[in-house]
């Protein structure tokens, strides 16, 4: 939605023109008249009806402008809980399947596989349950919790070519509920010697990088070039 209602909902469709058949029904905002939603439902935002074929043209008709024209090269899909993996499994094929990953907030390794074979393998996801793990063991200064019945944690050790492992990210820096960030400077770079010389697709947070100084971007400049030398892949073992 780009704009706000005369009763201050966000249902406000311009491009493209979409009005409430595109909107689920069961939608907090009491706007929609289309189907029933096939995932979770939010409250600051319209939920919706993926399950139209009006819906699923125009947004892959964007994704392939964003490819095509725009450069894009990976998809990162957000609130994936939202919708049908099976219809992100759409969307991403459609697009010739670049790379593409999820953020799916949950700790537990299951409950992500399960998101990954619903989607037939089409979609990566943010791996918490290394993040998680990596970052109690570093605070706590025993690194016994990274070997999980002799491979990795998480999706890294289960799926590496489906991991995206992380130290940080806009979350995760400033949320309490998720215990605050991951640590000082120095634990960070811990963080990052430890996601860049294993398995799965590593990603760097900007403000890691960019915000604490000479020595931190150094340090994560390092092994980034450290993990190009010795040719670590996401299947690396």
């Amino acid at each position: 939605a780009s704009k706000k209602d005369d009763k201050g909902r966000w249902t406000v469709f311009e491009k493209p023109a979409w009005g409430p058949w595109a909107v689920c029904r069961n939608d907090q905002s009491g706007f929609g008249e289309g189907a029933q939603s096939t995932g979770e439902l939010i409250a600051y935002a319209p939920d919706i009806d993926h399950t139209n074929p009006q819906v699923q043209r125009d947004v892959k008709e964007w994704i392939a402008w964003m490819v095509s024209e725009v450069g894009i090269r990976a998809l990162r899909l957000d609130f994936v809980i939202g919708f049908a993996p099976r219809i992100q499994e759409q969307y991403v094929r459609g697009a010739d399947s670049p790379f593409a990953v999820a953020e799916y907030w949950h700790g537990d390794v299951n409950v992500l596989r399960n998101y990954i074979n619903a989607t037939k393998g089409a979609v990566a996801v943010f791996d918490f349950p290394v993040y998680y793990t990596l970052k109690h063991c570093v605070h706590s200064n025993d690194f016994g919790g990274l070997r999980w019945d002799g491979k990795p944690p998480g999706i890294m050790g289960l799926d590496p070519v489906r991991c995206c492992s992380f130290v940080e990210n806009h979350d995760t820096d400033h949320l309490e509920i998720v215990g605050g960030p991951f640590g000082d400077s120095a634990q960070i770079v811990r963080g990052y010697v430890y996601i860049l010389t294993h398995p799965g697709t590593p990603c760097v947070f900007w403000s890691d990088w960019a915000d604490r100084g000479q020595d931190v971007r150094r340090q994560i400049n390092c092994c980034v070039q450290l993990r190009h030398k010795v040719q670590i892949h996401c299947l690396s073992r």
